[in-house]
């Protein structure tokens, strides 16, 4: 509380706060942002990178899940189910409710509605809704926002929790979320599972690393004195293999490193090199909103035949 004074008293505007998670939305300048910085008990100040919503425009789920199938053969509706959904917003929900494709007992949690300015305000959580009610057109829906961080994810799962839900979705994520430790809100997701609650989160397309289907490398970094100099630095190369220091890129357009430190104090240095095929170097960067992070990442238009190190 005595620190939120503070950065009240600096002129800065307190959007939103979370104790439990250390964590508070705030607006303000640049230049109050760096008197914030500085203050004792500020651990990091940077602008959120916004989640990534995983989305489709149709759903066909009712007919993939066999669910009216189910719906028939059991005699189950979702009847007396508090089912929650986790989104951006709940754009256009009214519209979609005159016009009979929703409920009109669909509860929007009270100070989780979504959207604002420069908040992310597609309606997505609109359609997951739509998609619930397709599948369960008995049960009870409810909507929370989990945008733009994912400390508000893990405080709008609590609060769906709080409401009764026993069943909570997503489709939330983020590039830079910890994936080598628990975020907060991977916290907030076992301990609602814990209590005996059903968590189902969107994953996509992305595959998965145990049946090689997805692009990522996991391991312990491995240098075998390989050594390169690069800038006039000279660095320990992370070997791949018994003979690869590097991996190269099949398709996409970002990567991104992570290693085993806390994420709000990284001890050890590592850089991710990109290499191209015409011989020009580029290194990955550090998120402007993850300052002490064990991360860093690269973004291009196209990194396509590119080749990605790991130099310590």
């Amino acid at each position: 509380d005595a620190l939120l004074v503070q950065i009240k008293a600096l002129g800065a505007t307190v959007r939103k706060s979370l104790p439990k998670y250390g964590y508070a939305r705030i607006e303000t300048t640049d230049a109050v942002a760096s008197r914030i910085r500085v203050l004792p008990g500020v651990k990091s100040v940077g602008e959120p990178l916004p989640s990534v919503l995983n989305k489709t425009n149709t759903s066909q789920g009712d007919v993939a899940h066999q669910a009216a199938d189910a719906r028939t053969a059991f005699g189950v509706t979702g009847k007396g189910v508090k089912v929650g959904v986790i989104s951006d917003s709940a754009k256009h929900l009214k519209s979609l409710q005159d016009s009979g494709d929703l409920p009109n007992g669909v509860t929007v949690l009270a100070g989780y509605e979504g959207g604002g300015i420069g908040m992310p305000d597609t309606g997505e959580g609109t359609g997951m809704v739509e998609i619930v009610y397709g599948l369960a057109p008995g049960a009870q829906l409810y909507f929370a926002t989990g945008a733009p961080t994912y400390f508000e994810l893990a405080d709008a799962i609590d609060a769906l929790e709080k409401a009764g839900c026993r069943i909570i979705v997503d489709d939330l994520s983020w590039d830079t979320e910890p994936a080598l430790q628990e975020s907060e809100a991977a916290k907030a997701v076992n301990d609602f599972v814990r209590g005996g609650g059903l968590y189902f989160s969107c994953a996509i397309n992305y595959g998965n690393k145990a049946a090689g289907t997805s692009c990522v490398w996991e391991g312990d970094f491995t240098g075998e004195a390989q050594t390169v100099t690069l800038e006039g630095v000279e660095y320990e190369a992370n070997l791949f293999s018994s003979t690869d220091d590097g991996v190269e890129v099949t398709s996409g357009t970002l990567a991104y490193l992570q290693w085993a430190d806390d994420f709000s104090s990284a001890r050890y240095g590592y850089r991710l090199v990109v290499l191209f095929p015409n011989d020009d170097i580029d290194f990955g960067t550090v998120p402007n909103d993850l300052p002490n992070a064990p991360f860093q990442m690269y973004k291009s238009s196209s990194l396509k035949g590119a080749t990605l190190m790991i130099l310590k």
